[in-house]
């Protein structure tokens, strides 16, 4: 079954602002990690942590990459694209999925941590334990990169689609 010309414009611009959610709130949430996450302490580090949390659930999880996942089934099953036609397909599928996982058992937890961790704690017990706090907020700051990179690499490979046959 395929949907209509009418219908895959309507997919195509739903996919095209999942994306724009999963990007964006990527993208937002590193500047909010690498220009403002050094110097926030106590009840600032805790804001910003917040901040970044409702971020990632309310715009990079929810309708970002659920979103894009959901529509890219439906781009898979209900179009000519399918999901094993064109390389370029099953490389966005592998990496899609690659980048959702690892944001689910890597950078989640560590996001948890972090406003875990100055939740409870003064500016004054944040630096006496500025070795798991920071440990873990650059880890989360330097894989949140590569996942910003990965990220306009998919949009990259959406918009040339190498070695591609006419669906």
């Amino acid at each position: 079954m395929n949907l209509s010309a009418k219908g895959q414009k309507i997919l195509k611009a739903l996919h095209i602002l999942t994306a724009v959610c999963w990007v964006g709130g990527a993208l937002s949430l590193f500047a909010l990690n690498h220009f403002a996450g050094d110097f926030a302490f106590g009840e600032q580090a805790y804001g910003l942590n917040h901040a970044k949390h409702v971020i990632d659930v309310a715009i990079v999880i929810i309708p970002g990459a659920i979103g894009c996942f959901i529509t890219g089934l439906c781009y898979s099953l209900f179009t000519p694209w399918g999901f094993f036609k064109h390389g370029f397909v099953l490389a966005k599928w592998v990496l899609s999925l690659a980048l959702m996982i690892s944001g689910t058992f890597y950078l989640g937890p560590r996001e948890r941590l972090l406003l875990e961790l100055s939740k409870h704690q003064s500016v004054a017990e944040l630096s006496a334990e500025t070795g798991q706090y920071f440990i873990t907020f650059h880890e989360y700051v330097n894989f949140g990169f590569v996942q910003c990179l990965l990220l306009v690499f998919l949009i990259v490979l959406s918009v040339w689609k190498p070695k591609r046959r006419k669906p």
